[in-house]
């Protein structure tokens, strides 16, 4: 129940009716006893300066940023981590008394959800370069992987923490990597998938047993994830990235660390193999 003292939280974005924020941000603050809510806006960049007004007069605690706004809301913040300052994006933005704050928790989140799977020195394949790479690649950077990104258009193009590499290259850096993430929509419900999944076979047989992470998890079991499986290759699915990121959010928005993630990733998973 929400009183006069519930601090709120948001995710802004358009669509945003698919998003799994508040769901996973309400049983944070259940779990915790934090007397805070957490709802979803409909925001396009037309109406963003609306909500930002809105934001700062309500004294709203917080908000995260997904399409088409990561970008679109960088004018309107006070100040950026570092983070988001080289990756150009974010996606939490913290109320400060009136300031606001903007980070990207894509990077620390995937780091996060990678448990104890070793990342310093290992050699990092990500597909694509556009939001999520920018944000994922300073970090497993910072964490000593050495990483490469797949651009489809424009390998002249800065990435942070990672080289550019053109995506006719797919096939033979994937055997020269320890790790291959896909920062692209490939695969999810209703989009387009990857063409043919033949860069697993060389990537199989140069790293067995090697990892195969994937961001989309809708489906949660994509067929890159199945395709790697059958090749024997560990998997990580989207779902991971998606709770570790938001329990990043949470401590930037409350100073609190997230309480029952591994059980959150569970029920997330259950969720989606039946909607």
């Amino acid at each position: 129940m929400i009183s006069g003292s519930t601090r709120l939280l948001a995710v802004i974005g358009f669509p945003v009716e698919h998003s799994r924020s508040p769901f996973i941000h309400n049983q944070f603050a259940a779990q915790s006893g934090a007397d805070f809510a957490y709802l979803a806006f409909g925001v396009t960049p037309r109406t963003l300066p609306d909500f930002i007004a809105a934001a700062r007069t309500m004294n709203i605690a917080g908000f995260n940023v997904t399409m088409p706004l990561k970008e679109a809301v960088l004018p309107y913040l006070d100040a950026l981590d570092e983070t988001s300052r080289l990756c150009g994006s974010v996606n939490t933005v913290v109320n400060r008394d009136g300031r606001l704050f903007g980070a990207t928790t894509d990077g620390a989140g995937l780091v996060k959800s990678l448990g104890a799977r070793e990342i310093a020195g290992r050699r990092v394949l990500l597909l694509g370069t556009g939001g999520a790479a920018r944000s994922i690649a300073p970090a497993l950077y910072s964490a000593g992987a050495a990483v490469v990104a797949l651009s489809r258009r424009d390998t002249a193009m800065e990435l942070p923490g990672a080289e550019v590499k053109p995506w006719a290259e797919l096939n033979a850096l994937s055997g020269e990597s320890d790790v291959i993430i896909n920062c692209t929509p490939l695969g999810m419900r209703g989009a387009a998938d990857f063409a043919d999944f033949r860069f697993l076979d060389t990537f199989a047989v140069n790293r067995p047993g090697g990892l195969l992470c994937d961001i989309v998890y809708n489906p949660v079991d994509t067929a890159l994830m199945k395709s790697a499986r059958s090749r024997g290759l560990d998997t990580l699915g989207g779902l991971a990235l998606l709770v570790h990121q938001a329990a990043e959010s949470w401590r930037m928005f409350t100073g609190a660390a997230a309480e029952g993630i591994e059980e959150m990733i569970k029920k997330l998973e259950k969720w989606e193999e039946h909607s």
